[in-house]
């Protein structure tokens, strides 16, 4: 039996040959997900973007964007960036810059947002508030 020899690395140090200052560093925005075998209740909130497959009920509020995919059921009050429905959402839908129901989306619920796109073979109801400026959570008398 050989054994291995480990040869020792000294880490070499960074040089910056332009005399420029580095950037700062940048980080990867996160994104969640909610598998097609979960079921979760109650409030989330996040600034990352969230993709649902499985099963939410309560209230929902994102600085990012929400996908809810084919398999994905919620019910709940949302408050998002944007919203792309293409699974099922029972609830009001408060989108700072769009809310998008794909073919296979159906969403029973109001809409407050300043783009709307049904797209052919979405199922829709409820009403529509069209503004240029959301506000980032309205607050209801």
């Amino acid at each position: 039996m050989g054994l291995l020899k480990k040869e020792k690395v000294e880490p070499k140090p960074i040089v910056q040959s332009t005399g420029m200052p580095k950037p700062p560093i940048q980080t990867k925005k996160g994104i969640s997900f909610i598998s097609q075998d979960l079921k979760i209740n109650g409030d989330l909130t996040g600034n990352d973007d969230l993709t649902i497959e499985g099963n939410f009920e309560g209230k929902i509020e994102l600085k990012a964007h929400l996908f809810i995919q084919n398999t994905g059921v919620v019910k709940a009050e949302i408050f998002a960036k944007k919203v792309t429905i293409s699974g099922k959402v029972y609830g009001n839908i408060q989108a700072e810059e769009m809310v998008e129901i794909q073919p296979t989306g159906f969403l029973e619920g109001n809409i407050t947002s300043s783009k709307i796109t049904i797209q052919e073979g979405a199922h829709f109801k409820g009403s529509v508030d069209m503004r240029s400026n959301i506000p980032k959570k309205e607050q209801n008398p």
